[in-house]
């Protein structure tokens, strides 16, 4: 990579950044917390940038195909007609040192990439099929992309996150061998800045927000305790942890984004987060757009990630909305959205193998060892919201009890404890749902995507399709 390809990739990043964050202001202003859409417009702008770059051309691409020149041009005008109409938004940043985000994302990007720097091959595990979409992806003449492997076929398999992140290296003429372990870094670096823009965007303070980023990019699972506990920090295996439960894959963020793999599961996560920042956070048109772009991205890049996605956008409209102004916002984002996943609907996808049950069953160590820490967070917050259920002491001590006994008895008649804490967990939230106010209810619909996601991922797995 030369200095003058490198220049241009940060002055393409940063224009996109700029453009992003226009955006998201536009859409949040006069919001009561200034602060917070200031942080987090600035934590979501690239991610947001890059849908305007990418959205035109690939949308355009389903009628017909689309030259590639078409695309970008077509891309590069959104991106101008953004900063047009909404680069007066970022006059809140005149004389304010609120850069956190920026400073964030930086710092994420140097870590990852150094990181990278000791582990650059792209001939391990899956990273060939990634490597090969993405050296596709920069040379390509036009869109829909053909098959890699297979000319003169489209290509069958969703890729949009990819193609995301590729256009700007494509602009800056970065080699594709070079480009993989920058976008595996950039990927990390987004994720982590997104999650810094969920806290801010939800309330949250700045010094949460960064415990948020870093605790999504780098803290791991107790697997990892276990295997320090018992020898040393040289001897803990990230592989043997992402594999704790068995016949499935239980990987977490800080295996992901270390690995590199380049899995539509993977580029997804900041679209993913982006959405949970932002879905039915503002009332306004522009904001109501911004979601059903992130509803159609994610799914674009990610089709796995379709309950999720549900559940975010149910999330993010009940925090400051009756149920039925919220069904309604959710029906319409997702209305919207749909326009926008035409090209994704009518690509050439796998063939589906069919559903089946599973029959293997996650033992209590395994259960502790991978999900023990992200449980006990919604297992405290619905003790505490039974304990409050009630005006009655006597009345709301009696559910608090009810819910977890019914559990052990269930885990005692069928023998297998996670499935009887796991029915316990839902009946009781099922109880709660209808006294919640709107966040706290949100707050649980938020949790149930995130599993909902880990899920999608634990029980599959992604390669290439031939």
């Amino acid at each position: 990579m030369t200095v003058v390809s490198a220049l241009l990739l940060a002055v393409l990043l940063a224009g996109l950044l700029a453009a992003g964050t226009a955006v998201v202001l536009r859409a949040g202003r006069g919001d009561g917390d200034a602060d917070g859409v200031r942080d987090g417009a600035l934590a979501l702008g690239l991610p947001v940038g890059l849908l305007l770059l990418a959205f035109p051309g690939w949308v355009a691409s389903a009628v017909g195909g689309a030259h590639f020149g078409v695309v970008i041009a077509l891309g590069g005008v959104a991106v101008v007609a953004a900063l047009a109409l909404c680069g007066k938004e970022l006059g809140v940043f005149r004389g304010r040192r609120s850069f956190a985000a920026v400073l964030l994302l930086a710092a994420l990007f140097a870590f990852f990439l150094w990181l990278r720097l000791g582990w650059g091959d792209a001939r391990q595990t899956e990273k060939p099929m990634d490597l090969a979409v993405l050296s596709a992806l920069l040379v390509t003449p036009r869109l829909p992309l053909e098959d890699p492997w297979l000319a003169g076929t489209a290509f069958p398999y969703y890729h949009f996150g990819t193609y995301l992140l590729a256009l700007p290296f494509r602009l800056a003429g970065i080699a594709p061998g070079v480009s993989y372990n920058l976008v595996a870094a950039l990927v990390a670096a987004l994720a982590g800045a997104a999650a810094f823009g969920v806290v801010r965007l939800r309330g949250g303070g700045p010094a949460l927000a960064v415990a948020a980023s870093l605790l999504l990019t780098l803290a791991g699972t107790w697997d990892g305790a276990r295997q320090l506990l018992g020898g040393s920090l040289a001897s803990v295996d990230l592989w043997a942890s992402s594999r704790r439960v068995a016949h499935t894959i239980t990987e977490w963020p800080l295996f992901t984004l270390w690995l590199g793999d380049l899995h539509p599961h993977a580029v997804a996560l900041p679209i993913l987060l982006a959405l949970a920042a932002l879905a039915g956070r503002f009332a306004s048109g522009a904001g109501f757009l911004l979601d059903a772009a992130l509803l159609a991205a994610l799914l674009s890049a990610n089709p796995w990630d379709l309950p999720a996605a549900l559940l975010l956008l149910g999330a993010g409209a009940f925090v400051s909305r009756p149920f039925l102004p919220a069904f309604l916002r959710a029906l319409s984002t997702a209305a919207v959205a749909l326009p926008l996943l035409v090209p994704a609907l009518l690509g050439a996808r796998p063939e589906l193998q069919g559903l089946r049950g599973v029959a293997a069953r996650t033992t209590s160590p395994e259960a502790v060892l991978h999900f023990g820490g992200l449980l006990l967070v919604p297992a405290l917050a619905v003790g505490i919201a039974l304990l409050r259920s009630r005006d009655d002491a006597e009345e709301s001590f009696l559910y608090a009890n009810l819910y977890p006994a019914a559990g052990v008895f269930l885990a005692i008649l069928t023998g297998r404890p996670v499935l009887g804490l796991g029915a316990a967990f839902l009946l009781a939230l099922l109880h709660l749902l209808p006294a919640l106010r709107g966040a706290l209810r949100a707050g649980f619909f938020l949790a149930a995507a995130g599993r909902a996601r880990d899920d999608s991922r634990a029980r599959r797995r992604e390669g290439p399709v031939r």
